[in-house]
């Protein structure tokens, strides 16, 4: 609670003349000031002398609203010669909870300097390499080339930003197979342009390392913005230190160890470190899923005119095939018949050589779709060996999870990048011992090529980590079926890792399951993502390819689709705005009663509407020079309903049903998700509860959701925004999902007035 207090207004005559104080007029009515001292002033004639001041007690009330209120105050005067003139200024008061202290800002942000131009000639002293794995048995026979960019396109883009006539010739044209190579080539250059530009921004000066106590060989470095990928720096990546202000010669620092705020770094023993000492740092970012994207589409070139049924189907490339007549046993006995009509058809092939779709909004159980024709193709097709991939680790762990409920263990891996920490494996799948880590050392291991073919009926990656699989030259007619969730997230190139080199296209079958409506893949240029980058290979299909995109409204006959539009995850309330705005209304409401469980909550305004917004005039801060902000009276407002919901001294008979895990929080700054975090340490009884980005929610739900928006003070913070795609402000798909997380409860924190700058906020707001 805000604790009582006053506001002290102060009027001074600094002038020469004596002045009259006639009237302080609030321009409107703000219920946590008492204004009882300066109601009656027009009463009595108060004179200022010169030099004389005068000072009025605005009382401020007890309140439970966190943040800034204000009101403007006009002051009337009046000079010896009847003039009459207005001061006008505004009173402002900050409520904040018992948590301040410990949330507040620590430190004023200090923005780094500008990065300066490193030289042709400087001298780099390598760095301590990674120790080789203990067990790497998946030998690199086709490694991917170095695909430099070619000298014409960076002229043009690194030094202009300017598309010259023969690459706008290049780009406009429209995507066919016959230009596949080519274009995308043209734009992966491009969009690395931009990367090797937009990492420089991150480099520091004047930075000092701290020595590892372990082994003196390495070095801390903490480096604001890490926790949200501001720089994205991953194990085994260059980071390079100049001594301060000299910049001939360089130190490699090789990142053995990415932490939660700092990097461990290894250099050479001649590194010149001094406690104390000054270093200028500069970031890079590994190249290697570039080279394998470049790889991928070089590789569908060379494949010729077979893989152009798969990435471009026509309707008289289908065969015709009846749909699988077997015994059906569903592990999942809730699918619904649209879901079940999907299964069997992945099972039967129906839509080969073409890939089949699995589309839907949100909460119509894509990946549970997913993951029963998985489970089918595998029980009915004996011959069957599947590659199922994501675009990030979370949602290939998802599969995994929901895998090992019906799936023998032993056939069953989920290989990871050499990059990944143990400590970010989910504990069933380290129970049930289904990953590339060893027992002793949790160390990443990777199996012999034949090892994995004789083994595993089931292999589950990353797209990118796919590309191992492709580099070790396994065959193309290995794997009978690749599947990828949440494709709508990745980029064309990306998403055809995999594709272009394992998927035989005579009878491998390939199913892609999304939504392009929700978050897509980032594109740093602008110029890719005007010609075609940003749109994933789902999108396209869907938008452009006439054979799906005839079927893809209202249409379940289709051998090549699935639109799913029964929504089983949130009550309607919840789901009508994105309904509306982004699936032309096509969105089934199905019965669910635990989606009721919340109405009647004495919170609601309206108790039969599961939707909160709570307004709150906070302040956006950043720290030191990390890049992230935070605002804690969004954090006192989320710890304010926490308490409501989880404190058994606070909350309701019918809320004893609701526990921790039952409750996510949302936003998307990162140091705000730590401020959370820290909040729910400190009031231990809210332990449990998923806080985390967007990104870290998309696929998952929860019978809560709380968004903490952030934004509340200055519009040019929402460029930067843009530019970084963060927040959700002018970004419909994040908007979109981040509302449609919660089941029965959406609680909406935020700065009205800044949030109506958007026109996806201001339709909610109506």
């Amino acid at each position: 609670m805000g604790v009582a207090g006053r506001i002290e207004l102060i009027i001074k005559n600094t002038g020469e003349d004596t002045i009259t104080v006639q009237d302080i007029t609030l321009l409107w009515s703000v219920n946590i000031f008492d204004y009882s001292e300066i109601r009656n002033v027009g009463e009595h004639n108060i004179q200022l002398v010169p030099g004389r001041d005068i000072k009025f007690n605005i009382g401020c009330k007890r309140r439970r609203e966190y943040g800034y209120s204000y009101v403007p105050a006009v002051i009337t005067f009046k000079t010896t010669d009847n003039v009459e003139f207005h001061i006008l200024r505004f009173l402002s008061v900050r409520i904040v909870s018992d948590l301040y202290d410990y949330l507040k800002q620590t430190s004023v942000h200090e923005p780094p300097p500008k990065a300066v131009r490193i030289p042709m000639d400087v001298v780099t002293i390598p760095g301590i390499s990674l120790p080789p794995l203990a067990r790497n048995g998946l030998v690199m026979w086709q490694k991917p080339k170095k695909y430099e960019i070619p000298p014409t396109i960076k002229a043009q883009i690194f030094k202009s930003n300017q598309v010259g006539e023969g690459l706008k010739e290049r780009l406009r044209k429209t995507l066919t197979f016959d230009c596949y190579q080519e274009k995308f080539s043209t734009l992966l250059y491009i969009e690395e342009l931009q990367m090797q530009k937009d990492i420089r921004k991150y480099d520091m000066k004047e930075v000092e390392f701290q020595q590892d106590r372990e082994d003196r060989r390495f070095f801390l470095l903490e480096v604001p913005g890490l926790a949200e990928n501001r720089p994205s720096v991953l194990r085994g990546d260059k980071i390079f230190a100049y001594e301060h202000g000299v910049l001939k010669r360089r130190y490699e620092g090789i990142v053995h160890k990415v932490q939660q705020l700092d990097v461990k770094l290894g250099f050479r023993a001649d590194m010149p470190f001094v406690k104390g000492k000054k270093f200028d740092i500069q970031f890079t970012f590994t190249r290697v899923t570039k080279h394998m994207e470049q790889r991928a589409c070089e590789n569908i070139a060379s494949l010729g005119s077979e893989m152009r049924p798969v990435l471009f189907p026509q309707e008289g490339d289908v065969e015709q095939l009846e749909t699988f007549k077997g015994q059906f046993r569903y592990y999942n006995r809730n699918l619904n018949s649209e879901q079940q009509l999907a299964v069997q058809r992945i099972v039967s092939g129906s839509s080969l050589p073409a890939p089949y779709l699995v589309f839907g909004p949100p909460g119509t159980g894509k990946t549970v779709t997913l993951v029963e024709a998985i489970k089918q193709v595998h029980r009915l097709i004996d011959s069957s060996i599947i590659l199922a991939c994501a675009p990030e680790n979370s949602a290939a762990d998802l599969l995994v999870e929901r895998l090992l409920d019906h799936v023998d263990k032993g056939k069953i891996f989920r290989m990871y990048a050499a990059s990944r920490p143990w400590d970010f494996v989910p504990q069933k799948l380290k129970d049930a011992r289904v990953v590339n880590f060893d027992s002793v050392g949790h160390d990443v291991f990777y199996p012999s090529k034949e090892e994995l073919m004789t083994d595993y009926r089931i292999i589950v990656t990353t797209l990118v980590t796919a590309g191992r699989l492709v580099s070790a030259d396994f065959p193309r007619n290995h794997f009978t079926h690749i599947f990828i969730d949440e494709a709508g997230h990745a980029t064309e190139p990306e998403c055809i890792i995999p594709v272009a080199n394992l998927l035989d296209p005579t009878s491998g079958q390939l199913v892609l399951a999304g939504n392009p409506k929700q978050l897509g893949p980032i594109i740093r240029s602008p110029i890719s993502q005007e010609h075609g980058l940003e749109t994933s290979l789902l999108e396209r299909l869907m938008t452009t390819c006439s054979s799906y995109s005839r079927n893809s409204i209202g249409s379940y006959d289709s051998k090549l689709l699935t639109k799913l539009l029964n929504n089983y995850r949130s009550h309607r309330a919840i789901i009508e705005i994105p309904k509306q705005m982004f699936y032309d209304d096509e969105l089934n409401e199905c019965a669910g009663d635990f989606r009721n469980v919340m109405l009647d909550w004495e919170e609601l305004p309206n108790k039969t509407f599961p939707i909160i917004f709570h307004p709150v005039y906070g302040k956006d801060e950043r720290e030191a020079n990390s890049p992230s902000f935070f605002n804690v009276a969004e954090v006192d407002t989320i710890e304010r309903y926490l308490k409501k919901l989880l404190d058994d001294n606070v909350r309701s008979r019918r809320l004893k049903h609701l526990s921790p895990e039952m409750i996510g929080v949302i936003s998307p700054y990162k140091r705000q998700v730590q401020k959370i975090q820290k909040m729910i340490e400190k009031r231990r009884f809210l332990k449990g509860i998923k806080v985390g980005s967007v990104e870290e929610f998309q696929g998952q739900e929860r019978r809560i959701i709380i968004l903490s928006t952030v934004r509340s003070t200055k519009k040019e913070f929402l460029e930067m925004d843009k530019d970084f795609h963060l927040g959700f402000l002018h970004n419909p798909k994040r908007f979109n999902v981040a509302i449609t997380r919660a089941q029965a409860l959406l609680i909406l924190i935020g700065n009205p007035d800044m949030l109506s700058l958007d026109e996806n906020w201001m339709r909610i707001l109506r």
